[in-house]
């Protein structure tokens, strides 16, 4: 869901500069015309056409910056493939970062772990949930005493 919502989010500067535009180039708002109808059932005209686009008028650089964002949306499409063989694109490869980090349990100190614990049965008794899992919860309260981490040797 992710992945598409992000690929839906290239169109929306569009959507966007076109919703501007109409408003910017909207007459009523800023001409003060009315077009008027004729019986409720008919329609009120807008005064938008595809003439109106290319008016040289106060709302004419949205189109302008509209028309730029289509053409290289469309582009990148077209030639996604090419641009990633000449590396024009972000890396699909996963990224491995080692940042020698310890593990969680031989990190914790012994007084944090309690207050993890400690915090943990609070909002079982008070609110009904756990914000970890009882497995995770037990090897947190069977840590040895005095254990603490200290630059990566496990001291006891």
């Amino acid at each position: 869901m992710t992945k598409n919502a992000i690929g839906l989010l290239a169109y929306s500067p569009i959507l966007l500069l076109m919703n501007g535009y109409w408003m910017l180039s909207n007459k009523q708002i800023f001409n003060s015309e009315l077009n008027s109808i004729d019986t409720v059932t008919s329609d009120m005209l807008t005064g938008h056409t595809l003439k109106t686009i290319f008016v040289l008028d106060h709302a004419f650089p949205m189109v302008v910056i509209a028309l730029t964002s289509l053409v290289l949306i469309v582009f990148s499409k077209i030639f996604s493939e090419a641009m990633s063989r000449w590396g024009y694109v972000i890396s699909q490869q996963e990224i491995v970062v080692d940042e020698n980090l310890p593990n969680f349990f031989e990190a914790v100190t012994l007084s944090e772990s309690e207050w993890i614990i400690a915090e943990n049965k609070n909002l079982r008794e008070v609110y009904g949930f756990n914000m970890m899992q009882r497995e995770i919860e037990t090897k947190l309260d069977s840590l040895p005493e005095g254990h603490k981490y200290i630059r990566g040797v496990a001291w006891y």
